[in-house]
C-alpha cells in the first residue's frame, strides 16, 4: 500500500510525547507490523529512524480520507500494540 500525506506540516494531530512527522512517516513506511482496526484506519508498529535500538518502536496510528492519510496518534509502543511485532505463528517478528 502506498501511503500519500498531504500539507506542511505533515497532518499531524500532536499528541501526549511529540513526535516529528518524519518519525511516524518512516515507523509507517518501514513497519514491522501493521493491523486495519476500523474501516480506514491502521495501526503501525515500527521504527522511528534507520538504526534505532532495537527496543526503540513506535505505534502510529491514521486514517484514510479520500486524498489524504492523517496521523492521529504516535507515540512510543505500549501493551495495547505490542502483539503486532508478532507473527501469526507467534515467534517473534523478524529484526532488521
Amino acid at each position: 500500500m502506498l501511503w500519500w500525506i498531504h500539507g506542511s506540516p505533515v497532518h499531524q494531530k500532536r499528541r501526549q510525547t511529540r513526535r516529528t512527522a518524519h518519525e511516524s512517516i518512516y515507523a509507517m513506511a518501514h513497519a514491522a507490523g501493521h493491523a486495519l482496526l476500523e474501516e480506514r484506519i491502521h495501526a503501525f508498529v515500527g521504527h522511528p529512524h534507520p538504526g534505532a535500538l532495537p527496543d526503540n518502536w513506535l505505534e502510529v496510528l491514521a486514517k484514510e480520507t479520500t486524498k489524504d492519510v492523517v496521523i492521529f496518534h504516535s507515540m512510543p509502543l505500549t501493551d495495547k500494540f505490542s502483539y503486532l511485532l508478532y507473527e501469526p505463528n507467534g515467534d517473534e517478528h523478524r529484526q532488521h
